[in-house]
C-alpha cells in the first residue's frame, strides 16, 4: 500500500495452523510480543504489497470473503491501525509514527 511498508524486523510465520507476525530483537521483552493473526488478518499482511491503496485491499478481502465493501473498509482499516501501532507498518517516508 502507498505510504506504508512492512517493519523488515517483523517477519510472518505459520506454526502448527496458526499464523504471526514476530519481532525480531534482542530484547527480551518484545520477543514477547507475538502477535498471532486470523485469516483476515494473515489475508491483509500477505496483500500489502500488491494493493495499491485502501479502496483496493478492500475490494480483495470483500471477494475473498465475501463481506460487503463497508464491512471489508472497516476492517482493513482497523486491522492496518494496529499494525501501524505495533509497528508491524511504518511510513514509507521514514517516520514510524506517521501512517
Amino acid at each position: 500500500m502507498k505510504g506504508l511498508i512492512r517493519n523488515p524486523m517483523v517477519v510472518a510465520r505459520k506454526a502448527e495452523g496458526e499464523r504471526y507476525l514476530i519481532p525480531l530483537t534482542d530484547d527480551l521483552k518484545e520477543m514477547r510480543k507475538i502477535f498471532r493473526v486470523n485469516d483476515l488478518g494473515w489475508f491483509i499482511w500477505r496483500h500489502l504489497d500488491s494493493a495499491e491503496d485502501l479502496n483496493a485491499l478492500s475490494s480483495l478481502i470483500s471477494r475473498e470473503f465475501e463481506v460487503d465493501q463497508v464491512t471489508a473498509h472497516k476492517d482493513a482499516e482497523a486491522f492496518i491501525e494496529h499494525l501501524i501501532q505495533i509497528k508491524a507498518l511504518l511510513s514509507a517516508q521514514g517516520d514510524p509514527d506517521a501512517p
